[in-house]
């Protein structure tokens, strides 16, 4: 047992040469698996939500805006694939256990755009109620936030 993990802890290290793992040399670390999941694992529709929604997790964690459950998915993708991108043998099903994380941060962020819109909108139709009034109103001379403010979870 112990030789079967030494042998497949050297293929992913690039140290075993195999035939079926020759295909992954000269590849790029971590941007070969986002490639290949978007053109063969999710699908580019799928796949461009996913992706931006890890951006946007990890920009909200870097700005300290990022809630509990965002640093809980993160607490997984980030080591998870940290470690993982950098193996020579980059099998599409490496990434199985991050896909459904993924497309949560995807759908995260998806969500918090339509409820950004939904408050943006709101504001618009309460300022042009305002400004149908006799006097205008310090709230009809605010401008729009130019940058949501995107929470999820």
């Amino acid at each position: 047992m112990q030789a079967v993990i030494n042998e497949q802890g050297a293929m992913v290290r690039g140290e075993a040469d195999f035939p079926f793992t020759r295909q992954y040399r000269g590849t790029v670390p971590y941007i070969y698996f986002f490639e290949q999941q978007l053109k063969w694992g999710m699908g580019w529709p799928l796949g461009i939500v996913a992706l931006a929604g890890l951006a946007w997790a990890l920009l909200r964690a870097l700005l300290g805006k990022a809630r509990m459950g965002e640093w809980i998915l993160l607490s997984w993708i980030v080591p998870y694939f940290g470690i993982t991108g950098l193996f020579l043998a980059k099998f599409m099903r490496y990434m199985s256990p991050v896909v459904p994380l993924l497309c949560v941060m995807g759908a995260g962020m998806l969500s918090a755009i339509d409820r950004w819109s939904r408050r943006r909108e709101r504001m618009e139709k309460r300022i042009m109620k305002e400004r149908k009034g006799s006097s205008p109103s310090f709230a009809s001379s605010l401008l729009f936030p130019s940058f949501p403010s995107l929470s999820c979870f």
